[in-house]
């Protein structure tokens, strides 16, 4: 698996992550701010590129 690989692949599971946090805080199982919490746990690990990557690939999904 090549690092570019690497990244897309860290960048979709944050994604997948991230969009549950999301629906959970829409649906009242949990409030914004520990929605936010929960995203920084879930992202403070990546790189800037997989970061990006997770960026991308949330608004993909969200179009």
């Amino acid at each position: 698996m090549t690092s570019r690989n690497i990244i897309q692949a860290q960048g979709e599971a944050a994604a997948d992550s991230l969009i549950g946090i999301a629906k959970d805080v829409q649906a009242g199982y949990t409030t914004s701010e520990r929605g936010r919490e929960l995203a920084e746990i879930v992202t403070g690990h990546l790189s800037d590129d997989a970061k990006a990557a997770a960026t991308q690939e949330v608004n993909r999904r969200l179009r």
